[in-house]
This record gives C-alpha cells, sequence and structure tokens, in this order.
C-alpha cells in the first residue's frame, strides 16, 4: 500500500503545476518571493495561487491574482541586472510551460510603491524594458530554459530617473493560443527603489488592464503553424538614451533580457504553500468586449485534473484535441535528478 503521504505529495506536484516568482536577485543579493497565500512578505507582490490567468481584462492581468503588498522595497542602481527564478508551485519543481514570451516593464510611482493597492496599480504608467521570444531555430528559448531551473534576466535602463519602481515581469504562455482567451498570463510584481543620475522618463508606456488585447497578433496566435516572426504584445522596448522606444514586432535579438542556469538558493522545504483548491480569476471586463466562456477545447490538462474558466475538477471537461494540422507542445528535454542543488520533480499536464 502507498502510504498517504506520497500520495498527497503526489497529488500536490501534480496540481501545482504553474508558476510564480520565487526568487528576485538584485545587486548580487537573493530576495526570497513570498509563496501564494503565506501570507509572508517581501518586495515580490504576493498572489493567491498559481493558477492561469486567461483574460486580460482582469484586474490579474496588473500582478496577479489579488496581489498583495509588497513589504520592502530595495535599492538597485539604474543599469543593474535583476535576475527572477521562477518556480513550479510547490518549491521544489521548476516552471512547468515552453512555448511563450517572456515580458518586462517597470513604472515609477509618486509616492512608495509598497502601499499601492490594486486599483493604484491600475494607473501606473508601464514601459517595457525588455521582451524575448523565439531564438534563429524558432524554438522559445528562453521559456524552455525555466524548466531546467535557468533564471530570467532584466536590465534596468542606465538613465531613468531615481524613484520608486514596479517591475512587472510576465510569462505568457501560448500553447493554447490557438483559441480565443487561450493564452496564460503570469504577471508578477516587485518594487525596488531605482539610484542614479539619469532623468529619462520613457513616454511610450501602457496601462494594465489595457496594454492588451485577446485579439492581439502575439495573443490569438496558433504557435504551431506560424509563419514568419512573432510579435510581440504591448509598448516597444525602451532603449536607454533613445528618449523614445525602439523596436516593435517580431523577434528582438538585441533585447536587454537573457536567461542564465540558476545558482546556488536557499532551502525552500520548510516554506509554507496554500494548495487550496483554487478559486476563479477576479475580473473587470472591457466595456466593448467581454470575454466568452471558455469551451472543452481551451482547458489546460494538469496531470488528472483540468482547468476549465468555471475552475478545477477532475475529469470534469474533455481532453483537448488539437487541430490536425497543429502539433502538440514540444516536449522539454529531460532534467536530471539534481540541478544546482535543486531537486526536480516531473510535472505532467
Amino acid at each position: 500500500m502507498i502510504p498517504t503521504t506520497l500520495l498527497l505529495f503526489a497529488l500536490v506536484a501534480t496540481v501545482s503545476a504553474h508558476g510564480f516568482v520565487k526568487e528576485v536577485t538584485l545587486n548580487g543579493q537573493v530576495y526570497t518571493g513570498p509563496f501564494p497565500s503565506s501570507g509572508q512578505g517581501g518586495l515580490v507582490r504576493q498572489i493567491q495561487n498559481t493558477n492561469p490567468n486567461t483574460d486580460p481584462y482582469s484586474d490579474a492581468i496588473v500582478c496577479g491574482l489579488n496581489s498583495q503588498r509588497s513589504t520592502e522595497s530595495p535599492e538597485v542602481a539604474a543599469g543593474s541586472q535583476v535576475e527572477f527564478f521562477w518556480d513550479g508551485g510547490d518549491g521544489y519543481s521548476f516552471w512547468p510551460h515552453n512555448s511563450g514570451p517572456l515580458l518586462t516593464y517597470m513604472a515609477k510611482c509618486d509616492g512608495d510603491c509598497t502601499q499601492l493597492g490594486v486599483d493604484a496599480l491600475k494607473q501606473l504608467q508601464f514601459f517595457k524594458i525588455s521582451q524575448e521570444g523565439q531564438d534563429g531555430s524558432g524554438a522559445w528559448a528562453a521559456q524552455s530554459s525555466l524548466m531546467n531551473g535557468a533564471t530570467a534576466k532584466t536590465t534596468i535602463p542606465s538613465d531613468i530617473a531615481p524613484g520608486n519602481y514596479v517591475i512587472r515581469h510576465e510569462i505568457i504562455s501560448l500553447h493554447l493560443a490557438d483559441n480565443s482567451y487561450g493564452a496564460e498570463y503570469y504577471p508578477s510584481c516587485s518594487t525596488v527603489t531605482v539610484t542614479g543620475s539619469g532623468n529619462a522618463i520613457p513616454s511610450d508606456t501602457v496601462t494594465f488592464p489595457g496594454a492588451y488585447n485577446p485579439e492581439d497578433p502575439g495573443i490569438h496566435v496558433n504557435i504551431w503553424s506560424m509563419r514568419g516572426d512573432y510579435v510581440f504584445p504591448g509598448p516597444a522596448v525602451y532603449t536607454p538614451g533613445s528618449g523614445g522606444s525602439n523596436g516593435g514586432g517580431g523577434n528582438s535579438p538585441a533585447s536587454p533580457f537573457s536567461s542564465s542556469s540558476a545558482g546556488s538558493r536557499p532551502s525552500s522545504t520548510d516554506a509554507q504553500f496554500d494548495d487550496a483548491v483554487p478559486t476563479a480569476t477576479e475580473g473587470t471586463a472591457s466595456p466593448s468586449v467581454s470575454a466568452p466562456a471558455q469551451s472543452d477545447s481551451t482547458t489546460c490538462n494538469v496531470g488528472s485534473y483540468r482547468r476549465g474558466r468555471g475552475g478545477w475538477g477532475r475529469n470534469q471537461h474533455r481532453r483537448r484535441r488539437l487541430p490536425r494540422s497543429a502539433a502538440p507542445e514540444p516536449a522539454a528535454a529531460a532534467a536530471p535528478e539534481a540541478h544546482n542543488g535543486r531537486r526536480r520533480l516531473p510535472l505532467v499536464h
């Protein structure tokens, strides 16, 4: 007989098959982010759970579902790198998806960014500082690398004015994006205090919600039959020294965004994690566009559990059937049993 504890552990590893930003590295120092619904603080805004958000008009698109105020805003110099490590949702595994872009935005606050509620976050003017999509072979190398424990890196523009900022780092998974409202958004927000002598205030900005439309070419897209360059959603990437922004749609090989192998990090075996049954995503629909109910073809299978717009349940949706011309999401290369001191658990979705 299989021990009950092993069964429960396997269930957690299966259901928690998405993720959150567990660590942010600034100036070589690692800051641990709070686990969802843990009541912990830090520079990362705590989210309710790791479920994907599929509605770009919802409040969850800003910084995650029911994101809570952060509790610190460490200093970081303009021109410095920021590093993000994505956990698979249980404290032990890596990010589970491998198809879609990584994007990072920043927004300057008038006061203390740690005190902003969701309504205040929705008023911030975000400018994009990096984006990374497909490499020369057509693979989504940046997101794929996260599956093996790599971290995502971006660079704070060297000329922006000092002050308090929110960094909005995001993964968009596109393996179901051939369906309307099939793209999955995973935003994470951190609060920092930028130092330096710059005075640039980027003008090409967007607000969340509002930056994305569910029918944008980089949002509603069949990546299995896509031809040509991927068109990134949102504004162009800001270029330091230009006083404006650089680059538009398509891939951006000059993007300051890069991935790297994950370094050693503190153990998370004693971290708390709320694995309660997820609740529906809170959302505020656009007056002119309403989100249609998702059909069986837009479910995201996570082990033997499947997510539909109405919530979670075992076998409550049929398996998604891809078009004949489509191919399944490429399987990531098998990860070794241990990687940089971190144990990899299998995630099936």
